[in-house]
């Protein structure tokens, strides 16, 4: 089982592979707050931070490699993030998926700032696959990408740039 424990303000992970969301018993426990856990916990952790932003202007190849790893170790919040959501894409998909479409829709047609459109992004790049499989979603993919994604390679930020880049090849694979 995987767990987020908050010790007086200290966060550790365990992301080994969010085995919680699939029993029934502790599902049971989960489903009542799954939308609140992605828009309070995930989001937030996929979302452009002040650190990243740090790393992107320190040294952007060291930036795209160390966000490369984030996703190969399991001890980090965006891992944790990342696999909690293919958890419940994979084991709760009639759920949770479509309502999770619904919250990176309307924080991107809410315009926010950069870096909230990043973490909603890249929520869409993660849940990309699935996306592309799932019967009701696949056919408004077109139509996502041109309204949310293409627009992000004019962006100002080379970060949403990227961003773009990762969403439009998880698209296209």
């Amino acid at each position: 089982m995987s767990f987020i424990v908050i010790f007086s303000g200290e966060t550790r992970f365990d992301s080994g592979n969010f085995n919680s969301v699939k029993p029934k018993s502790t599902w049971g426990l989960l489903k009542p707050h799954f939308q609140e856990l992605i828009s309070n916990y995930v989001y937030p952790q996929l979302s452009f931070t002040a650190a990243k932003q740090e790393s992107w202007q320190n040294d952007p190849i060291e930036f795209v490699r160390t966000s490369v790893d984030e996703y190969e170790t399991f001890d980090n919040p965006v891992s944790a993030s990342t696999t909690f959501l293919f958890s419940l894409a994979s084991n709760r998909t009639k759920t949770t998926f479509l309502p999770t479409l619904h919250f990176i829709q309307q924080v991107l047609q809410a315009k926010p700032a950069a870096h909230q459109r990043y973490g909603a992004l890249n929520m869409a790049a993660a849940l990309g696959p699935f996306m592309m499989r799932h019967p009701d979603v696949k056919g408004e993919m077109q139509q996502f990408l041109l309204s949310h994604v293409f627009p992000e390679f004019t962006a100002p930020e080379p970060y949403m740039r990227s961003i773009a880049c990762e969403m439009l090849g998880t698209a296209i694979k």
